[in-house]
């Protein structure tokens, strides 16, 4: 199922591994289940990884409850991202 989303087996574990899911455990086999609360943070988390925030980013971010700490975090990437750029461009030129 989430492999059509794009996730391996392997992302799920290191995002659980690492605290940004904590999906429930069926009691029986101890597999995985991801309900929608889940889907839904692995869709906010696909977001930032696309958008170059690091893991420990991201646990700040879906940690957020107001559009202030987002637009502050959100700013500090985009300046991140044009230094970046800058830098790139004078090594090319």
């Amino acid at each position: 199922m989430f492999r059509h989303l794009g996730f391996t087996r392997e992302t799920l574990r290191y995002y659980e591994e690492i605290g940004l899911l904590s999906p429930k455990r069926s009691q029986g086999s101890q597999y995985r289940e991801f309900d929608l609360y889940d889907m839904s943070r692995l869709m906010s988390i696909d977001f930032y990884k696309k958008r170059g925030f690091s893991p420990v980013e991201m646990k700040g971010l879906l940690k957020e409850t107001g559009t202030e700490g987002y637009d502050g975090l959100f700013q500090q990437q985009l300046d991140c991202l044009q230094e970046q750029i800058m830098r790139l461009e004078k090594i090319v030129s």
